[in-house]
C-alpha cells in the first residue's frame, strides 16, 4: 500500500514538473494605430454655453493620459444657418464663444479643423422633443457583497442601502435612448464619547458616479422603471465602503450613520443611434481586464474625416433634450422616511466635512 502511494506521489510531482517545463510565455503582436481623434460631445436644449472635448488616442503600450487636440478651429453649425465659434480653454477643452439656443426638430453638427490641416465633420443630429422626469423611486434594500477570505472561499456580506430607479416621460419619438448620470450630497452623523465628555459632529460628503446608465426606448417599454443603483455606501448605519477617519475626531466613536441625502439626477433624452454608442462604451469599460474584450473598432462613431477619409476617429456628437431632478431623502431608523423635490443642490465649500455641534445650513 505504501510503494503504492509513493509512486502516486512521485507520478504526481512528474507531471507537475512536465506541465511547468511546457509552459511558454505569449506575448501577443498588437499593431499601434496612428494618433486618431476622438471627440466627448453634447449638446442640450437647456440655453446654456457648449463645451466638449477633444483628444488623441495613445497607444496600447504606451502611457495612459489626456492627450488634448490643441488649436483646433470648432463651429457647432445647424441646418437653419446658424453658426457657433468655440474657443479653447484648455488643452483639449473647447467652449463655445456665445450661449447656444436650440430649436426642437432642427439639425446641428460640428465642423472642426485641427491644427495640422484636416478636416473633421459630424453627421447632423436633430434636437428631439422635451422630455422630462416622470418620478424617481427610492426604496429600502439590503445589497449582497460577494467576498473572499483567506484560504478563497467566498462569502457573503449584506449592506443596506436604497434602491434607486428612474421613469422618464413617454417619448414623442420612440427612436430614443436615456443617458443619466447622478451625483448626491450626504449628511451623516457621529456620536463620540471621551472620558465625561460628549461630542456630535454633523458630517457630509460629496459622491459622484462614475458609472455610465444608458437605455434605449425598447428597455423602458420592458418596465415601469429604470434602474440606476443600489447605493449601499449610504448605508443607515456606516457608510460603506468608504471608512470613517476616526483620527478626525475627538474620543471614542459611539455611533456613526447617515441622516439624509441630496440626490441630484440628470436625463439626457438621445437618438436611439446615440444609445448605441453609449452601450458600446460602457461594455468596453466593464469589459476591462477580461480575456475576449470587445475592441475599440465596434464602437460606433457619427464623425468622418473629409480631408481624408482613410483617417479613423472617435467619440459621438449627440443631441440632447435635458432634464434634472434634486431630491433630499430623509432617512429613519432602517427605513426611508420621506423624500421630496428641491430647487437646488447645496454646494459646500470642501467637498467632505464636519462641524462641531452644530448642523450645516442644508443638513435634514
Amino acid at each position: 500500500m505504501k510503494a503504492i502511494q509513493s509512486i502516486t506521489r512521485y507520478s504526481l510531482m512528474a507531471l507537475t514538473l512536465l506541465a511547468l517545463a511546457c509552459e511558454d510565455t505569449y506575448i501577443p503582436e498588437i499593431e499601434s494605430t496612428a494618433n486618431s481623434l476622438v471627440l466627448e460631445a453634447i449638446l442640450t436644449d437647456k440655453p446654456d454655453i457648449m463645451k466638449l472635448r477633444l483628444s488623441r488616442t495613445v497607444p496600447f503600450d504606451g502611457r495612459s493620459f489626456f492627450n488634448g487636440e490643441r488649436d483646433a478651429s470648432v463651429w457647432l453649425k445647424s441646418t437653419n444657418n446658424e453658426s457657433y465659434r468655440f474657443y479653447q480653454a484648455s488643452s483639449g477643452i473647447y467652449h463655445s464663444e456665445d450661449t447656444i439656443r436650440t430649436k426642437e426638430g432642427v439639425g446641428y453638427y460640428l465642423d472642426i479643423k485641427t491644427d495640422d490641416g484636416e478636416q473633421y465633420l459630424t453627421e447632423v443630429e436633430v434636437m428631439l422633443a422635451k422630455n422630462d422626469i416622470e418620478k424617481v423611486v427610492f426604496e429600502d434594500s439590503i445589497h449582497h457583497e460577494v467576498n473572499y477570505d483567506y484560504w478563497g472561499e467566498p462569502f457573503v456580506r449584506d449592506f443596506d442601502g436604497i434602491y434607486i430607479s428612474v421613469l422618464p416621460q413617454q417619448p414623442e419619438n420612440q427612436a430614443t435612448g436615456y443617458l443619466y448620470k447622478w451625483k448626491s450630497l450626504v449628511n451623516y452623523y457621529i456620536y463620540s464619547v471621551e472620558a465625561m465628555m460628549e461630542f456630535s459632529y454633523y458630517c457630509w460628503k460629496n459622491i459622484q458616479s462614475n458609472t455610465i446608465y444608458v437605455y434605449d426606448y425598447d428597455q423602458f417599454m420592458q418596465g415601469n422603471t429604470l434602474k440606476l443603483d443600489n447605493i449601499h455606501f449610504l448605508s443607515y448605519f456606516y457608510l460603506y465602503p468608504s471608512n470613517i477617519d476616526s483620527s478626525e475626531f475627538k474620543g471614542t466613536i459611539q455611533q456613526a450613520y447617515a441622516s439624509s441625502f441630496y440626490y441630484y439626477i440628470e436625463q439626457y433624452t438621445i437618438s436611439k443611434k446615440g444609445a448605441e454608442f453609449w452601450e458600446s462604451v460602457k461594455n468596453q469599460s466593464e469589459a476591462t481586464g477580461k480575456l475576449f474584450d470587445p475592441v475599440e473598432e465596434n464602437i460606433n462613431t457619427n464623425m468622418y474625416c473629409v480631408s481624408n477619409p482613410a483617417l479613423k476617429c472617435y467619440g459621438f456628437f449627440n443631441t440632447a433634450s435635458y432634464a434634472e431632478r434634486i431630491i433630499v431623502v430623509d432617512i429613519d431608523v432602517r427605513k426611508i422616511k420621506r423624500y421630496f423635490t428641491v430647487e437646488s443642490f447645496p454646494v459646500p465649500k470642501k467637498m467632505e466635512d464636519c462641524l462641531e455641534n452644530k448642523m450645516s445650513e442644508f443638513w435634514y
